[in-house]
């Protein structure tokens, strides 16, 4: 039976428990992309979504459903405005779990502020930067095997984005989103700009075939009448 993995989109913040976030209309791409991939390439894993916000979960309900799932690992995924939401959740995960799962940290902000995780070894195992698919499967496989990761590593860029599945909405409520559809055409940026998340992203520049994008903007057209 495969273990299972659990992704996590966390809120801006928790008050009284409850997650608050300015918008939760677009489903969340980086993970969805990340358990698509996990989901189509691993013999020994399953990955599932939970994206607070949407789902309107309580502190104490993403708990009890994370004790439901027995998760042999967690992954956050956090940009610079989540980060409160991202530590209250780790914390909080790391006391009301049971099984205790590993713990990681990804999104564009950690790409850029790598230190963060030695501010908050406590609460998180693993970071990883930048690209995740390919480093966090391998790094999950490793610790299942018994092996050695790095705490922090940098996310292998994959070349070629047509092996990449499409970001899998049969794992969210589709419904509690936006109507409109968002799709990523390429990955990578040559420029340097000061105000941008810039390390989170690879300078390599990378498309999508033509066919590719088709076939994806094929997958979503029923549900969003083509408002991509």
């Amino acid at each position: 039976m495969k273990k299972n993995i659990l992704l996590i989109n966390p809120p801006l913040y928790f008050s009284g428990g409850r997650p608050y976030s300015l918008d939760s209309s677009v489903p969340p791409l980086g993970i969805l992309y990340l358990a698509a991939y996990i989901n189509k390439y691993s013999g020994n894993f399953k990955a599932s979504i939970m994206d607070v916000t949407a789902q309107g979960l309580s502190l104490k309900e993403v708990a009890n459903k994370t004790n439901e799932m027995k998760p042999f690992a967690v992954g956050i995924s956090a940009m610079t405005p989540q980060l409160q939401g991202c530590v209250e959740l780790g914390a909080f995960l790391k006391e009301s779990c049971s099984l205790r799962p590993y713990i990681f940290l990804g999104g564009p902000h950690i790409s850029a502020d790598p230190g963060f995780l030695m501010r908050f070894a406590d609460i998180f195992d693993y970071a990883i930067t930048g690209e995740a698919e390919k480093t966090f499967l391998q790094s999950i496989n490793n610790i299942l095997n018994g092996g050695q990761v790095p705490r922090m590593q940098a996310g292998e860029v994959i070349m070629d984005l047509d092996t990449i599945p499409f970001p899998d909405k049969q794992l969210i409520n589709r419904k509690k989103y936006s109507r409109y559809e968002s799709m990523i055409f390429s990955r990578g940026c040559p420029y340097c700009c000061y105000y941008c998340s810039r390390p989170a992203i690879s300078k390599r520049i990378r498309y999508r075939s033509a066919e590719n994008l088709i076939a994806e903007i094929k997958y979503v057209y029923e549900f969003c009448g083509g408002k991509i």
